[in-house]
C-alpha cells in the first residue's frame, strides 16, 4: 500500500470505523461486523461488497491494519465510541433522552427504533 498521503478520509461513529484511499474504502463494524470492502475505482458506487472475495482477503488485512495504527494512534480512549452501541439518535444534548439520559448509547438496539418518526410524520 502506498503511504498516507493517498488516504482521503479516516472516520468513526460509535462501533463504526472506516478508511477510505483513493481506490478503496473499508468499513470495519466492531466485534463481528458486517465489514465491507468497495473498489471505488471500479465501483464508485458501492454497489459491490468485496470484504468476502478472497482476492480482496490481502487488502482487507492491509486496510485494517492500517485502520488499526491509525485509531491506536489518534484516537483518544476516553472518547474511543468504538465498543459502544449507537442508537442513531445524534449527539448528547441534542436528542431526546434514551433510558437514564445518560447517554446517547443504548443497551437496547431496539429501542432507538421508538424515537423515529413515521413516514407518515415526515414533511418535506
Amino acid at each position: 500500500m502506498p503511504h498516507d498521503r493517498d488516504v482521503v478520509v479516516y472516520d468513526e461513529y460509535g462501533p463504526v470505523r472506516m478508511l477510505r484511499t483513493r481506490e478503496w474504502k473499508y468499513v470495519h463494524r466492531h466485534p463481528d461486523g458486517p465489514n465491507e470492502l468497495y473498489d471505488l475505482a471500479r465501483d464508485p458506487g458501492e454497489r459491490v461488497n468485496l470484504v468476502d472475495d478472497a482476492v480482496c482477503a490481502p487488502i482487507v488485512v492491509q486496510m485494517r491494519a492500517r485502520m488499526q495504527r491509525w485509531f491506536a494512534r489518534y484516537a483518544d480512549a476516553a472518547l474511543d465510541g468504538a465498543h459502544k452501541r449507537i442508537t442513531g439518535c445524534g449527539q448528547l444534548g441534542r436528542v431526546p433522552p434514551v433510558g437514564d439520559a445518560s447517554s446517547v448509547f443504548a443497551a437496547d438496539p431496539i429501542a432507538p427504533l421508538a424515537l423515529a418518526p413515521r413516514s407518515a410524520d415526515l414533511r418535506i
